[in-house]
């Protein structure tokens, strides 16, 4: 596996903004929702930089959140009033295997769903896109005041 390189906020920004207009489609299919999921990771990494003053998301970052989204999305909004906690869901079960076993995952796991072209059976589709779309608002409000 290839070592993850470090990245700066101005780049996560940058690919926040791109993901998210190349996602920005009606309706939207796994392509495009794998797009709003990577917009969302770097748009939280970037609040996450912000929020501890630092520039690069770097080897230690990578290490401790990689593609946790959840446990990135716990980080940012550790502050937040129990009111305006943003959320996703934390299990998600895939459509089994031809042979029956079941496959089930977390919110980590999306990404590799969408690319790989998995389908999802709970929770629905269109929840996980609501969830997104309300971390996109969120977010895009977060850097508006940076």
């Amino acid at each position: 596996m290839s070592k993850a390189i470090p990245v700066t906020k101005r780049e996560l920004e940058r690919a926040w903004r791109a993901l998210r207009q190349a996602a920005d489609v009606t309706p939207r299919q796994a392509p495009h929702l794998l797009l709003t999921f990577y917009a969302v990771e770097c748009g939280l990494k970037a609040v996450w930089l912000r929020n501890e003053a630092k520039n690069v998301f770097g080897p230690e970052e990578i290490k401790r959140l990689g593609h946790k989204l959840d446990l990135v999305l716990r980080e940012v909004t550790k502050d937040l009033a129990p009111g305006q906690r943003l959320s996703l869901p934390e299990n998600i079960r895939f459509e089994p295997m031809v042979d029956g076993s079941q496959r089930n995952g977390t919110v980590a796991q999306l990404h590799e769903a969408w690319r790989y072209g998995m389908q999802i059976v709970s929770p629905d589709v269109t929840a996980i896109e609501t969830h997104l779309n309300d971390l996109i608002q969120w977010i895009n409000a977060e850097l508006s005041r940076s």
